[in-house]
C-alpha cells in the first residue's frame, strides 16, 4: 500500500503473460515497498493510515474471512494504530518546526543572497559577502541545534513503522493467504494488498527539506 499519489493502475503482467491469459500460477510478487524511504514523514503517515483503513475494510466487508481470521485482522489493526500514533507524534513537531521556525530563517538567507546580487561596488560586494557568510553560519547553527534532533527522531519513527508494516505483511501472508486457496488468484493476495499500493510510483519522492 505504499507509493505516491497518482493515477491508479493494476500491476503490469510479466512479459510471458497476457493481461487475461488465465494463467494458473500467481503473478510475480511486487517489491515489498514502493514508497521511497526518502519520502516525507507525512507521506509515510498517510500511507500507514491507508493500510489501517484497508485492514478495517477487510474486517468489515471481506466475506472470505472467518471469525478467527477477522479477530486476527482486528488485532493487527490495534497494533498498527499504536505504531501510527507513535509516528504521528514525531511528524507533527517536525512539520511545525519547518513551517513556523525554519521558514523565517530561510527568508533571512534569501535576503542575504538578494543583497549580494544587488551589490554594485566593490565595497557593497564585500559587505554583502560578509552578510551572507554570517547568515549562512547562523542558519547552519540553527539547523544543528534545533532541526537535527527532530529529524533524527522522525527518521527512527519512519523506520519503525516501515518495519512494523513489513512484519505485519509477513504475518498476514502466513496466517491468511494460504487459506484463500484459488480465491487469491482472482482477488490478489490479502497481504500484498495491505502494504503495497497499486499506484505507479513517481520518479521523485516528496522529501521534507
Amino acid at each position: 500500500m505504499s507509493g505516491h499519489d497518482g493515477p491508479a493502475s493494476g500491476p503490469k503482467p510479466r512479459p510471458s503473460e497476457g493481461p487475461h491469459d488465465g494463467a494458473a500460477s500467481d503473478p510475480e510478487p511486487a517489491p515489498p515497498f514502493r514508497l521511497a524511504r526518502a519520502a516525507s514523514g507525512l507521506r509515510h503517515l498517510r500511507w500507514a493510515r491507508e493500510v489501517l483503513g484497508t485492514l478495517g475494510a477487510h474486517y468489515e466487508h471481506d466475506g472470505a474471512l472467518d471469525e478467527a481470521a477477522r479477530s486476527f485482522v482486528l488485532e493487527e489493526s490495534i497494533e498498527l494504530r499504536g505504531a501510527i500514533e507513535k509516528l504521528s507524534a514525531r511528524v507533527k513537531p517536525y512539520r511545525d518546526f519547518l513551517e513556523r521556525k525554519r521558514t523565517p530563517m530561510r527568508g533571512m538567507l534569501r535576503v542575504g543572497h538578494y543583497v549580494a546580487r544587488a551589490a554594485r561596488t566593490a565595497e557593497e560586494r564585500s559587505d554583502a559577502a560578509a552578510v551572507v557568510e554570517g547568515f549562512e553560519e547562523a542558519f547552519a547553527n540553527f539547523d544543528e541545534r534545533e532541526r537535527r534532533p527532530l529529524k533524527e527522531a522522525l527518521a527512527k519513527a519512519i523506520d519503525a513503522v516501515r518495519t512494523h508494516l513489513a512484519a505485519m505483511d509477513a504475518r498476514v501472508e502466513a496466517r491468511l493467504d494460504h487459506r484463500r486457496g484459488r480465491r487469491r488468484r482472482r482477488r490478489g493476495r490479502l497481504s500484498g494488498a495491505l502494504v503495497q499500493r497499486r499506484d505507479q510510483p513517481t520518479s521523485r519522492p516528496i522529501v521534507e527539506r
